[in-house]
Order: structure tokens, then C-alpha cells, then sequence
């Protein structure tokens, strides 16, 4: 997967790679804005880059409070 300029569907402009981590023997990504930083949420995606979460402000810990883990 790279790790830097990534399109997403359904999103303006390109995403990078600032953390990864598995959960429930999946793969997640965690991308922050290229244009906009850390001043914009993030979002997680998985390996096949289909968006699992979006309006991340606490990292993994939104993507496990949302699935209650």
C-alpha cells in the first residue's frame, strides 16, 4: 500500500499514512489531509482503501468506541 497520496471516493484531495494498526486480524490505516493537516479530522480506511471511518479526531480509539471494543 503507499503511503502518500492517496485518493479516497467521496473525498477532496489527497491522504497520507500517519498510523496503521490491526484490529480484529484486519489491517487499518489511519490518513490525515495532505492540504489541510492536523487541523481536519482524519479518516481510517482498510487495505483495499474503502473508507471505514470518517471524522476521526482520537485516532483508533473513535474506529473502537464505534464498534464497541
Amino acid at each position: 500500500m503507499k503511503t502518500e497520496n492517496i485518493g479516497i471516493k467521496g473525498h477532496t484531495g489527497t491522504w497520507y499514512v500517519i498510523g496503521t494498526q490491526i484490529i480484529l486480524g484486519e489491517k487499518y490505516f489511519l490518513l490525515e489531509s495532505e492540504q489541510h493537516g492536523d487541523e481536519a479530522p482524519c479518516i481510517i480506511i482498510d487495505e483495499r482503501y474503502n473508507l471505514i471511518l470518517e471524522d476521526v479526531e482520537n485516532g483508533f480509539e473513535d474506529l473502537r468506541e464505534c464498534w464497541g471494543i
